[in-house]
């Protein structure tokens, strides 16, 4: 056998896992996976199945003068006209009075689509061909001005921007973007070549929890993890175990004799879980673990591999698993190399 012994090795505990479909499935941390949906992420620390949080909109102040409805931003009235943002004196409310001549944002002939603040003092306006920023938008002086527009941050909607903690999120036809102090970043750049799954999403806010809830994912800036809930039921792929020498290129061949998860139980009920594995090639036929709640103090459980042989590449998947059941790991017991030798490409 190509290592000196067996050993149990973690293929997951890092959960809820964050979609990262670019990297290579050998080259990802743990914390990290190719394709998951489902998954519960109200509970760090645990797999397990859950429902996508619900999101609510900002607030926003408005008041109506006459026939038009302003908004009420950084202390006075705002109202877009076309390609224009009109603003009134500061705390004028009663009437509009306005301030300077209205700020232009006529790159083109597309009409603003929306505004907020964000970064504190700034304001974030976007239309159907991109984004700008409007710098100092707090100064009670007013004569505003605007930075140059921002192909990649244009909407349709203004349902497809929203801002939390002074950071604007936009979700386009192209991408998902954050706008922070740094500048602006693809988030999606990880998972691009499922996007199409989030693309032009609807965005809302999970107050409680600091998130931004898309009818399809959930966003933690926090934790800068993505979540998929764009697809029905449940699904956790883990990253590829590989068993190389850091010295060689090759990957040596191996074998997985074994399966181990530690869990909570925390129904005090059967549960049962589908899962496949994939050895080199493709993914192999569906096989189901019971665990009985007869064993109701276990918080382990190991099986043995079916058809265990060597390999140079080992994933597991689960594509189903009752609620309930929380996994804290997935492992494995395989003759790859020593952790001092094995490259997991962190």
């Amino acid at each position: 056998m190509p290592g000196d012994s067996k050993r149990w090795v973690a293929l997951a505990s890092q959960f809820p896992a964050t979609l990262n479909s670019e990297t290579e499935s050998c080259k990802l941390r743990d914390g990290e996976t190719p394709e998951a949906w489902g998954m519960d992420v109200d509970h760090p620390g645990y797999l397990a199945v859950g429902s996508k949080p619900t999101g609510t909109d900002r607030i926003i102040k408005t008041y109506t003068v006459g026939a038009a409805t302003y908004t009420w931003y950084y202390d006075r009235l705002w109202l877009i006209s076309g390609t224009s943002l009109l603003y009134g004196y500061p705390e004028y409310t009663a009437a509009y009075l306005p301030h300077d001549v209205p700020l232009d944002f006529k790159e083109d002939a597309q009409a603003i689509v929306t505004f907020f603040p964000f970064l504190q003092k700034e304001m974030f306006v976007a239309k159907s061909t991109g984004g700008y920023i409007m710098p100092n938008a707090i100064s009670r002086e007013g004569g505003f001005r605007h930075g140059d527009i921002n192909p990649a941050l244009g909407v349709a909607t203004a349902a497809q921007a929203q801002e939390l903690d002074g950071v604007a999120y936009i979700s386009t036809s192209a991408g998902f973007f954050m706008w922070d102090s740094q500048g602006v970043v693809e988030i999606s750049q990880a998972f691009r070549s499922l996007f199409s799954r989030f693309a032009a999403d609807t965005l809302k806010r999970d107050e409680a929890k600091r998130r931004i809830v898309g009818n399809t994912f959930v966003y933690d800036p926090a934790t800068k993890s993505f979540f998929d809930f764009s697809q029905s039921g449940f699904r956790f792929t883990t990253r590829t175990l590989q068993s190389k020498n850091s010295k060689e290129a090759a990957e040596k061949p191996f074998s997985v004799d074994k399966i181990g998860l530690f869990f909570n139980n925390t129904t005090q009920g059967d549960h049962s879980i589908t899962y496949q594995i994939r050895r080199d090639e493709d993914w192999e036929d569906p096989e189901t673990l019971q665990i009985s709640w007869s064993d109701a103090g276990r918080t382990w459980m190991e099986w043995p591999t079916t058809n265990a042989y060597d390999a140079r590449n080992y994933q597991l998947r689960i594509t189903s698993m009752t609620p309930g059941l929380q996994i804290k790991s997935i492992n494995v017991l395989a003759d790859v190399l020593s952790q001092t030798e094995q490259s997991w490409s962190q």
